[in-house]
């Protein structure tokens, strides 16, 4: 399969009915594929997009691609490809969390952004704890196995490993890497919700919470989930429709998902 040259956004259930978008971005390593099971649970009225990123076949120290470059391509994508609709928020995990973040700031002056959740991440404006791609395979195996984002069974996995520590280490190399040039906080009307685990040590609540210094004034919240770094693997649809005040719905059609989502 070929890998994609730049950033796009991906329907894994159309909705051409729906009057509400949500917009969501992988973290480092992951496809599209992650937010299929939310994309099922959602109702009718909710249609969810995902992002297809860029992804590295090797590492050559550095990432494939900045943050901020992968906002604008999703920025360009969205706005070029997709229609509008009246209730938009985008939610973003660890490395997606901060595409998600600066996507929203290009955004905003174009659509209405009801709402964005940041999850699993930093404040943009904060310090990485640690510079997990500076680490070498073996410390970046044991990371990955600590965080909750690998099973210690595929520790000895070879062929696996060299699949796919290459892309977790350009992508990690882009979100640690990843210091705004202009810190730009949310506009009004637009909820900042960020939520962390409180068993992730990578991205402690007490560095998620900062979150609230780019939101608009009084529009900001934060929640504190039991977990890892993975716990988003556990929150089901409905307390993301829930944080951002949208319908749950009655309706929730099976359409099966696109083939090659990954």
């Amino acid at each position: 399969m070929t890998e994609p040259s730049r950033a796009y956004m991906l329907r894994p259930i159309p909705r051409p009915h729906a009057t509400h978008r949500l917009v969501c971005v992988p973290w480092s390593g992951a496809g599209p594929g992650v937010y299929n099971r939310w994309a099922r649970s959602m109702p009718a009225e909710v249609e969810l997009l995902a992002a297809v990123l860029p992804r590295s076949t090797a590492w050559h120290g550095d990432a494939a691609f900045s943050v901020e470059q992968l906002a604008e391509q999703l920025a360009y994508d969205l706005q070029t490809r997709y229609g509008d609709v009246e209730w938009q928020a985008v939610f973003g995990h660890s490395l997606g969390a901060l595409v998600a973040f600066e996507l929203a700031t290009r955004l905003q002056p174009h659509a209405r952004l009801d709402g964005v959740i940041v999850s699993g991440a930093r404040a943009a404006h904060v310090d990485p704890p640690v510079l997990l791609h500076q680490l070498d395979d073996a410390g970046l195996v044991d990371a990955l196995i600590e965080l909750g984002g690998l099973r210690m069974n595929l520790r000895f996995d070879t062929r696996l490993l060299q699949r796919v520590l290459p892309r977790v280490r350009a992508d990690l190399a882009a979100c640690e890497r990843y210091r705004p040039s202009v810190l730009t906080r949310l506009g009004q009307g637009s909820r900042l919700h960020a939520w962390s685990a409180n068993g992730d040590w990578y991205a402690p609540p007490t560095s998620v919470q900062l979150w609230s210094e780019l939101a608009h004034p009084g529009e900001s919240s934060a929640r504190t989930y039991g977990g890892d770094h993975f716990y988003i693997n556990d929150i089901p649809a409905d307390m993301l429709l829930t944080a951002l005040g949208w319908p749950h719905g009655i309706t929730r059609p099976r359409t099966p998902t696109l083939e090659g989502a990954a």
